[in-house]
């Protein structure tokens, strides 16, 4: 399952390993930050774990955050790699 997260310009997929990022769209906050990967598995947003969240759950969280700044702590895919925190603001359309 994939769909967009809000105005971050993330489409997301639930993995096995979590909600993953499979796309990030080009110009979107998500892209000019430079620190979102695809690939990377979204662990939080804004101190909330996605953790047992569905993918229709975590989309809403990030909907939510529309116009505003929203952090995110992710974890690249790979074994034994850190979760990172990434600081957004998130467009309101």
């Amino acid at each position: 399952v994939r769909s967009s997260a809000g105005g971050l310009g993330l489409m997301l997929s639930v993995e096995h390993n979590g909600i993953q990022i499979v796309v990030i769209q080009p110009g979107s906050p998500a892209a000019l930050s430079d620190a979102l990967f695809r690939g990377d598995v979204l662990r939080a947003v804004d101190d909330v774990p996605t953790r047992g969240k569905s993918e229709k759950e975590v989309r809403e969280m990030l909907d939510n955050t529309r116009g505003m700044k929203v952090t995110l702590r992710v974890k690249a895919s790979g074994p034994g790699t850190p979760i990172r925190e990434v600081v957004l603001c998130a467009s309101d359309t």
